[in-house]
């Protein structure tokens, strides 16, 4: 047996476990959907989350705005803020098999608070996929 063997077999096992964790720029799966984090910052009582998300499964299926969290340091969660990207968003409806979207979220966050990660999740009762901000 080589000596990599092991390694390749362990990260094939664990490959797409949930309690996952990725940082921002990188892609992570979970369940139906991929999410590639590609920025977040805050401003003012604002923070903006410019997300990538993409349908792998079979099924049209709505992402939401529900699926990505974030917490301060406190531990304190935020979602984000529907008036403030709009009822219409493609993120509230269907998303087809093989689609991908970009979307922003914004959160409504106090001005003292720091934001210290997101978690992604397709269903509340998903493992969650976290993603540390520096």
């Amino acid at each position: 047996m080589r000596p990599w063997m092991p390694l390749v077999a362990a990260v094939a096992l664990t490959a797409g476990c949930g309690g996952a964790s990725a940082p921002v720029g990188s892609t992570a799966r979970a369940a139906g959907f991929a999410y590639t984090v590609n920025a977040f910052a805050c401003a003012s009582e604002i923070c903006t989350l410019d997300i990538t998300i993409h349908n792998i499964g079979r099924t049209p299926r709505t992402p939401g705005v529900a699926f990505a969290r974030a917490y301060d340091t406190g531990g304190r969660e935020y979602l984000a803020d529907l008036t403030l990207i709009g009822l219409d968003d493609p993120l509230l409806s269907d998303l087809a098999p093989g689609a991908t979207i970009e979307r922003r979220l914004r959160y409504r966050v106090p001005a003292d608070h720091t934001i210290a990660k997101l978690e992604l999740r397709e269903s509340p009762d998903a493992e969650a996929i976290s993603v540390p901000l520096p």
